[in-house]
């Protein structure tokens, strides 16, 4: 190999890095702004309330069940019958990560197999900026 291959590979690596951290914590950044100024969601039925109202906000038809568990995080389920329920936890629950769960639901995320690049590049990019800026791409 050519000493000067080496150099393109590493210059290479080396940007990708950089736009790849970029990416990723641009993600999380406006991820973690529109979660800090959101509404905290207390109890179930604060949660069941906020899921109809947004679900409402996007039109949705399905019905989707919103579960508080302890614990942080969120998921978007669609369970073997057909129905989708939202999963948040009740440490970190706010109104935005409703959004974005339902979101994954609305776009129908979880209705056909996901790859990483998929997830990453198209599906979680979108529900961020429903999330944050209520934008339906």
């Amino acid at each position: 190999m050519d000493p000067n291959e080496f150099e393109y590979v590493t210059e290479g690596m080396k940007w990708l890095a950089i736009a790849g951290g970029t990416y990723f914590g641009a993600l999380l950044s406006i991820s973690s702004m529109s979660h800090i100024f959101s509404k905290k969601i207390h109890n179930q039925n604060e949660l069941d309330n906020v899921v109809d109202e947004e679900a409402s906000k996007l039109g949705m038809d399905r019905p989707v069940k919103g579960i508080l568990y302890l614990g942080h995080g969120g998921i978007a389920v669609k369970n073997e019958d057909g129905t989708y329920q939202i999963e948040i936890g009740v440490e970190s629950a706010r109104r935005s990560d409703v959004r974005h769960e339902l979101y994954h639901v609305h776009r129908e995320d979880f209705d056909r197999p996901l790859s990483n690049f998929r997830y990453w590049f198209v599906a979680e990019p979108r529900a961020i900026a429903y999330q944050a800026f209520g934008l339906k791409l």
